[in-house]
C-alpha cells in the first residue's frame, strides 16, 4: 500500500515547457501536448499532478514552463500556488531547467530530495500505484546520501529520440 506523504523534504518539479511540435496541428507553442486532453477529460499535465499528489505535499510541487504557457498551467492546475509556477526566462531545454529546479528546492530546504518529472508521461491508471511506490522508494534511496536515482521503463522498440540506460 502507498503511504500518503507529508514529508516536507520531498519535492517534485514538473517540466512543462514543450514547444507544441509533436502533436501539431492539435498542439501549438502556447498549447503543447501536455495541455491536451487526449485520453480522457484530464490533460497529461493534470494527470501528472494528480498522480504525484499522494506522494508529495502540494506546496512542494513546482511546474517549470515558459512565459507563453504560464496562464495555461494556472488554468489547468488552479491548486498549485502561483509562486510554484515558474516561467523559465529563456527556454534552453532540460539541463538549465533541472539546475533551476535544484536552486528552487535548495532555497526552500537544505535537506530536500527532488524528483524531476515530465508533464507528458503516460502511465496507465492501473500502474499509478506502482509508480507512486517506486517514487517513494526512490525518495528514500536518494535521501540516504548524495545519489541520483533514475526511473525508467523497458523499451518496446528502438527510438533515437530517447536515451537508454545500461544497468
Amino acid at each position: 500500500p502507498i503511504i500518503m506523504s507529508t514529508n516536507k523534504d520531498h519535492f517534485v518539479i514538473i517540466m512543462a515547457g514543450g514547444k507544441g511540435e509533436r502533436f501539431w496541428p492539435l498542439s501549438r507553442e502556447k498549447f503543447p501536448k501536455q495541455f491536451l486532453k487526449l485520453l480522457d477529460k484530464k490533460s497529461f499535465l493534470q494527470r501528472t499532478y494528480e498522480r504525484i499528489k499522494p506522494v508529495v505535499p502540494a506546496k512542494n510541487i513546482y511546474v517549470i514552463t515558459n512565459q507563453a504557457q504560464v496562464q495555461a498551467v494556472k488554468n489547468q492546475l488552479p491548486k498549485v500556488p502561483k509562486d510554484n509556477i515558474i516561467a523559465d526566462p529563456c527556454g534552453r531545454d532540460t539541463c538549465p531547467a533541472v539546475a533551476l529546479a535544484a536552486a528552487l528546492v535548495g532555497a526552500r530546504s537544505t535537506t530536500g530530495t527532488l524528483a524531476i518529472l515530465p508533464a507528458d508521461h503516460l502511465i496507465p491508471k492501473n500502474s499509478e500505484k506502482t509508480f507512486q511506490k517506486i517514487l517513494e522508494e526512490s525518495y528514500d534511496l536518494a535521501s540516504r546520501g548524495q545519489a541520483i536515482v533514475t526511473i525508467g521503463i523497458n523499451p518496446t522498440a528502438p527510438e533515437t529520440g530517447y536515451g537508454y540506460i545500461k544497468m
